[in-house]
């Protein structure tokens, strides 16, 4: 689960995207939390993304 601070995200302006970098302060100016992201023990070549959720609360 993220913490309040990370799902607020920030904005420079209205309507611009929401900003989420994962560390103390949610900026740009330091490295994401090894919480929410880590080194692989592989070479990849781009960016790899992984998404979790729950559709049923319950499950």
């Amino acid at each position: 689960m993220l913490r309040d601070d990370y799902i607020k995200g920030t904005r420079r302006a209205e309507g611009e995207p929401r900003m989420l970098w994962f560390n103390d302060g949610n900026t740009s100016d330091k490295p994401p939390g090894t919480g929410h992201v880590f080194d692989l023990p592989v070479k990849v070549l781009g960016t790899v993304i992984a998404v979790r959720y729950s559709l049923d609360p319950d499950h």
